[in-house]
């Protein structure tokens, strides 16, 4: 996860967990919690739950996450360039035929690859992984 995403990500977790009436121990605390590296504190996948996970066991859960061949595929190259080439083809179609302004909303500017990041499943047994993509930024 990049530092961007990661400090987004923990946004995200701080105003799910700081509700007005947070006492100042309780922020505290909370401070404490984002300083240790050790840990990763998420939200949870469903309700406004947080959740504080070791660092390595969330790696290794990921890992064996992502090493089902049935359902993920390791790929040798990042195939965006040709998935970006095969999509130009469809606007440059609308701009021949007058579409100049669609065009632009559709014309793909990035090939950056998205990421991938887990929240944990609270409400299920041995607290599975829902796998979730973030968007590349331009």
């Amino acid at each position: 996860m990049e530092a961007a995403e990661a400090e987004s990500l923990w946004n995200e977790v701080l105003d799910t967990l700081r509700p007005a009436n947070l006492t100042i121990p309780e922020q505290q605390a909370l401070s404490r919690l984002q300083k240790n590296s050790a840990i990763m504190v998420l939200p949870a996948d469903k309700g406004r739950d947080a959740v504080i996970l070791d660092k390595m066991e969330y790696k290794e859960k990921v890992a064996v996450m992502l090493s089902d061949k049935k359902t993920y595929e390791r790929l040798e190259k990042d195939p965006t360039p040709s998935y970006k080439c095969r999509l130009v083809s469809i606007p440059s179609r609308l701009k021949e035929e007058g579409g100049s302004e669609l065009y632009s909303h559709l014309y793909p500017t990035s090939e950056k690859i998205p990421s991938l990041y887990c929240l944990p499943k609270i409400h299920k047994k041995e607290v599975p992984f829902r796998p979730v993509q973030l968007q590349a930024r331009h």
